[in-house]
């Protein structure tokens, strides 16, 4: 699956490079401003922190939270396998493992709260893209989509009910694999949002700090925009472009939204006459961003082992 990413990532960069002016793309990326990118790094790590935090208070509602700074680093780790893998599910999959191996709590506990994490998360990103399509709707102008050929609904439609058909085979075939596992996980997730519901002020902080994480996302963005353009930027047309960006970037067929996030960019942001080079830079400087912090956890994954300390109440 990786790999399957990896050559959707490859064929699509190179696709949409060989579409542009090599000369135009490289004068773009030598007049790069370096404090606009390390503002796109440090907004990463305020964005890596808030999640940090979220998680870190429903390890405290399942009773498997040690501190802080553990979540932190778990939270950085999952980063790098979200980025080098396939997304959100292999990410907390994989901070549940390692957290269940460094302190022998319950896996499908540990499950439990990544679920309420992103349940959490979810409300936040529907709120933000509520709030993203009224200032859109109230901002932007009128975009007329010249040269765009769209997939026929049929086709998709098709494409989605095989998948679908697929995975329901897959299920009742391999059904004795994961089906105890999953009735396991349903207790603990029950016990769980039974205990969330008794603290509804940590529900709504959660809630809160997860907009958070979605306008540093787009802060992201905009900072590598920023490095990169010379020309001036229309930024309040331009803002509720970010959000979508973003969204695009996260469809699991790429490494790290690595192609799918250039196209997007490159698509939406030429009709506010950015061009065609300097989305595709600006694109690149975010993916890199990523990829640093994704390094960074491999990092702390390598050197393994955290704090052998007993877990908060």
């Amino acid at each position: 699956m990786r790999a399957l990413a990896l050559v959707v990532s490859g064929v699509a960069l190179v696709l949409i490079a060989r579409r542009l002016d090599r000369i135009d793309l490289l004068q773009q990326l030598k007049q790069m401003r370096p404090l606009w990118f390390l503002g796109a790094l440090g907004a990463f790590l305020i964005s890596v922190s808030l999640s940090s935090w979220r998680w870190h208070q429903m390890l405290k509602v399942t009773g498997t939270a040690i501190n802080f700074r553990t979540s932190w680093r778990l939270t950085l780790i999952g980063h790098c396998f979200s980025a080098l893998f396939f997304g959100a599910a292999v990410s907390d999959l994989a901070k549940a493992t390692l957290y269940s191996r460094w302190f022998g709590f319950p896996v499908p506990r540990l499950l439990a709260a990544s679920v309420l994490d992103r349940s959490t998360g979810a409300l936040s990103t529907i709120l933000y893209a509520l709030a993203t399509l009224g200032y859109g709707l109230w901002a932007a102008p009128r975009i007329h989509w010249q040269g765009v050929e769209w997939v026929p609904v049929g086709k998709i439609a098709l494409g989605l009910g095989i998948v679908l058909v697929i995975m329901a085979v897959l299920a009742v075939v391999f059904r004795a694999h994961w089906l105890p596992a999953l009735r396991r996980f349903w207790l603990e997730m029950s016990k769980a949002a039974r205990a969330l519901r008794s603290r509804s002020g940590v529900a709504l902080a959660a809630v809160l700090v997860g907009f958070l994480i979605q306008v540093m996302v787009s802060v992201i963005l905009g900072c590598c925009l920023r490095a990169v353009a010379i020309a001036p930027i229309p930024w309040v047309e331009l803002l509720w472009t970010f959000p979508v960006i973003g969204l695009m970037a996260s469809v699991p067929i790429t490494i790290s939204g690595a192609g799918a996030r250039e196209g997007a960019a490159i698509l939406l942001w030429t009709t506010f006459g950015i061009t065609s080079a300097t989305a595709f830079s600006a694109s690149l400087l975010t993916l890199s961003v990523n990829l640093l912090w994704a390094a960074a956890g491999a990092v702390l994954l390598w050197r393994g082992g955290a704090d052998q300390s007993s877990p908060e109440s």
